[in-house]
């Protein structure tokens, strides 16, 4: 298995109930032909990773064909959720998850961090508020 691409979202507790912080992944992954797991339209796992220092690990997995948005029933295996667990628990690079942003693989960082912005929608990619139109929500 080979994670190719993920998107990190944090999860808000608005109650401050849970304890530590939960993180959404979207982790875009290949797979050998072989595996149970490989479907010709791509994979991809959502995952739901809780950060809360000793107790941190992987709390549901779920894979879904890439195109097709089609649920596969399949449980993850042990070495597969601990070969997502490591990969999770930092950020490229070597670096920890900032909390407070919507993160997107294979960049370093988004242009709306580098400028200290906080955007209010990203929808499929980040584009800049005046590409937004006819939405009705800004």
């Amino acid at each position: 298995m080979n994670i190719t691409a993920y998107s990190v979202e944090l999860v808000q507790d608005p109650f401050g109930i849970l304890s530590g912080r939960r993180y959404e992944f979207k982790l875009e992954v290949e797979v050998d032909e072989e595996d149970e797991l490989y479907s010709e339209h791509g994979v991809y796992a959502r995952v739901v990773y809780k950060d809360d220092g000793e107790a941190s690990g992987i709390l549901t997995c779920d894979w879904t064909e890439k195109t097709t948005n089609r649920y596969l029933p399949l449980d993850a295996e042990p070495e597969e959720l601990a070969e997502l667990a490591a990969f999770l628990r930092v950020a490229p690079a070597g670096r920890r998850i900032d909390p407070d942003i919507k993160q997107a693989g294979k960049a370093k960082r988004p242009w709306f961090v580098r400028r200290g912005v906080r955007p209010c929608l990203l929808l499929h990619g980040v584009k800049p508020a005046s590409e937004i139109q006819n939405f009705g929500i800004i």
